[in-house]
């Protein structure tokens, strides 16, 4: 599900299924956020420095859009943590983990 874009806004994920291809699933994805890095366009943290990252999350938070910079590391170090402590200090920034006991309750 993660790699399916079907734009840059949230959708509901569809079926690959050429039998039930109608299929829309009951949860929402939210594509991760094409940024330009150099002459390349990098979806996740790995592909992205400092510069890019602050750029990123200023043009994102600007706009109001939504903003998902994916990546595979801990959040503890590295582009990871440029990024999420970047992103937090922004204003209206929803701070949340998988586990927080607000989501869907």
């Amino acid at each position: 599900m993660g790699e399916q874009k079907v734009s840059p806004f949230p959708h509901w994920t569809l079926s690959y299924d050429p039998a039930n291809s109608d299929h829309r699933y009951n949860h929402v994805t939210l594509p991760p956020s094409d940024w330009y890095v150099g002459t390349g366009v990098s979806q996740s943290i790995e592909g992205h420095n400092t510069a890019s990252i602050q750029a990123l999350v200023d043009f994102y938070t600007q706009k109001g859009y939504l903003m998902n910079l994916y990546g595979h590391g801990s959040s503890t170090g590295g582009n990871t943590k440029t990024y999420v402590d970047y992103a937090v200090a922004k204003p209206h920034m929803w701070a949340t983990t998988p586990s927080d006991s607000t989501i869907g309750g």
